[in-house]
C-alpha cells in the first residue's frame, strides 16, 4: 500500500510539473505578443505623426488597433486551448491507466478466490488482509476515477468555452476588416475629390489672371487710341472735340460691360469681384467696375 501511495505522489509530481511548464510557456508567448504588439504601437505612432493629416486617419487607426487586439486576443485562446488539449490528454491518459489498474486487481482478486475452498487459518487470515487492503486499494482507485473524471470535464468546458470565444472574436475580427476595407475605399475617393479641387482650383486662378491681363491690354490699347485721338484733334483744331471724346468714353464702355458680361457668366458674381481686385492691386484703371 506504501508502494502505490508513493507512486501515485509520484504521478501527481510530474502532472503538477507538466502544467507548470505549461503555464510557463504560455507565460512566455503572452509577454513576446506584448511586446510585439508595444512595438508595433509605437511605430504606427511614428508613422500617423509624419503622416499627412487626413478626416478618416483616426478612424483608420481605430481600426487597426481593433484588428490587432482581436488577433492578439485569439492567440491568446489558441495557446489556451493548446495547454487545456494537452493537459486534457495527460487526465485521459492517467484515467486509462488507473482504469487498467483496477480492472488487474479486481481480476487477480477473482482469481484467488477460486483457488481452494477451504485454506488453512493462516492462509485465509493473509487472504482477509490481502482482501482489506485489495478493497482499500479499489476504492483509492475508484475515487481517483471520480476525480479525473470530474478534471475531464473541467477541462473540456474550458475548451468549449474558448472556442466560443474564438469564434466570437472572428465574427469582430470579420467585421473589423470590413470597416477597414470601407474606410480605405473613402480615403481614396476623398484623395480624388481634393486632386480634383486641387486642379479646379488652379484652372479658375489661371483664368482669371489671363482675362484680366487681357482686359487690362485692351485698357492700355484704348488709352492709346484715345491719346492720339486727342492728339488729332487738337492738332485739326476740329470744331466738335467734346463729342469725340464722348464716343469713345462710349465705346470703353461698351467694353467694360461686354467684358463684365463674359466674365459674369464663366466665374459668377464672386469671380468679377476677385478680378477687379487683381485689376486694381495691379495698378489697373479702377472705374470700370462702376461703369460695367
Amino acid at each position: 500500500m506504501g508502494n502505490g501511495t508513493s507512486s501515485a505522489a509520484v504521478g501527481d509530481d510530474s502532472r503538477s510539473k507538466a502544467y507548470m511548464d505549461l503555464i510557463r510557456m504560455q507565460d512566455e508567448q503572452l509577454e513576446a505578443l506584448r511586446d510585439q504588439v508595444t512595438h508595433l504601437t509605437t511605430r504606427g505612432a511614428t508613422s500617423s505623426c509624419q503622416a499627412t493629416k487626413n478626416p478618416l486617419a483616426d478612424d483608420l487607426a481605430a481600426a487597426h488597433n481593433l484588428i490587432a487586439d482581436l488577433k492578439l486576443a485569439q492567440d491568446r485562446n489558441e495557446t489556451r486551448i493548446r495547454g487545456l488539449t494537452t493537459a486534457n490528454d495527460l487526465v485521459e491518459r492517467e484515467l486509462q491507466r488507473k482504469d487498467a489498474a483496477l480492472k488487474k486487481l479486481l481480476h487477480a482478486e477473482a482469481a484467488t478466490t477460486t483457488l481452494e475452498m477451504a485454506p488453512p487459518l493462516t492462509d485465509l487470515s493473509k487472504g482477509l488482509h490481502r482482501s482489506e487492503e485489495q478493497e482499500l486499494r479499489v476504492d483509492q482507485l475508484e475515487n481517483d476515477v471520480r476525480r479525473l473524471t470530474r478534471q475531464l470535464q473541467q477541462k473540456e468546458d474550458a475548451l468549449d468555452a474558448a472556442r466560443a470565444t474564438i469564434d466570437m472574436l472572428s465574427a469582430h475580427q470579420a467585421i473589423a476588416v470590413g470597416h477597414k476595407e470601407e474606410q480605405e475605399h473613402a480615403t481614396s475617393s476623398i484623395e480624388a475629390l481634393e486632386k480634383e479641387l486641387r486642379e479646379a482650383h488652379d484652372s479658375h486662378t489661371m483664368t482669371v489672371s489671363t482675362l484680366v491681363a487681357r482686359h487690362e491690354q485692351a485698357t492700355t490699347q484704348w488709352q492709346a487710341d484715345a491719346t492720339t485721338k486727342l492728339n488729332q484733334v487738337d492738332n485739326s483744331h476740329d470744331v466738335e472735340p467734346p463729342q469725340e471724346v464722348l464716343m469713345l468714353v462710349g465705346s470703353l464702355e461698351i467694353q467694360c460691360r461686354s467684358f463684365r458680361d463674359v466674365l459674369e457668366q464663366v466665374l459668377g458674381p464672386e469671380g468679377v469681384s476677385k478680378a477687379l481686385q487683381l485689376s486694381q492691386d495691379r495698378g489697373a484703371v479702377p472705374f470700370w467696375s462702376s461703369s460695367c
